[in-house]
């Protein structure tokens, strides 16, 4: 497979990048999937809401994928500080953890009850990430390994991000494909997920180990040690919480049922 497609297109005299106006929409996506999780829960939505979580999530991504690049590339950034901090090639895991910090501090000054709502991030998340995935391809950014398998991807535009003419693994495919089906796991276990927030916990336990091997495809020298590291310390968490808080709900529920 051939990606000859500029990263870059023009509407009059602007210039519009692929992944910039791809990641827009699906932020806009991911705030849709929680207005109507939000309605099949019978939760409150106020007419501004959605405007406001696409900024602050989109702001909270922005700023947690900009840090995570100053501490990645520190040396450079003495040296090149406009173009650590002005790169649109932003780490997951500072994308990831910025936008739910950004939604949180929302939800705080918002005064509404933190573990019901983050439960409705969780399958809006992954479906925005997933298809913003779509402008990383386009943009060729995280992009894979060389690789001989019949679906590699070979990049010829000399705009795109990722080198040229060279078989690779289309990583970022591999992404989006893992993020629908993690989507479809956490949309259809929803309403079952008990107690609240426990949807969330999988989330983030699923997130971190569908993106670990992935890691392994990838071409991040600076970026692999720490991922993998924040993937491990990710499960590690994540996973014996939520074990606990649904063991916790059983026991109750077993005590309680007891004549």
């Amino acid at each position: 497979m051939t990606i000859g497609i500029d990263p870059v297109f023009h509407l009059g005299t602007f210039e519009v990048r692929w992944i910039t106006l791809i990641v827009t929409l699906a932020a806009i996506v991911g705030v849709m999937v929680m207005a109507l999780d939000y309605r099949l829960r019978g939760l409150p939505w106020r007419a501004r809401q959605p405007g406001e979580m696409i900024l602050a999530f989109l702001l909270g991504c922005t700023i947690g994928g900009t840090l995570f690049n100053a501490i990645i590339y520190w040396r450079l950034l003495l040296i090149h500080p406009m173009e650590i901090l002005g790169s649109l090639s932003l780490p997951l895991h500072g994308v990831v953890l910025g936008g739910i910090a950004a939604i949180l501090i929302y939800y705080r000054l918002e005064r509404l009850p933190i573990w019901q709502y983050v439960d409705i991030i969780a399958p809006a998340a992954t479906l925005g990430l997933a298809l913003a995935r779509i402008g990383c391809f386009i943009n060729g950014c995280c992009y894979g390994l060389p690789t001989d398998l019949p679906w590699a991807v070979t990049y010829t535009n000399p705009g795109s991000a990722a080198p040229l003419s060279i078989p690779l693994h289309p990583a970022q495919l591999y992404y989006l494909l893992l993020g629908i089906m993690v989507f479809v796991i956490l949309w259809s276990l929803r309403k079952k997920m008990q107690p609240a927030g426990s949807l969330f916990l999988l989330w983030l336990a699923l997130f971190a180990a569908t993106d670990l091997p992935l890691r392994f495809l990838r071409f991040e020298h600076a970026y692999l040690q720490l991922s993998v590291i924040l993937d491990v310390l990710i499960m590690m968490v994540t996973v014996p919480w939520l074990i606990r808080r649904i063991y916790s709900v059983k026991s109750s529920y077993s005590y309680n049922t007891i004549d």
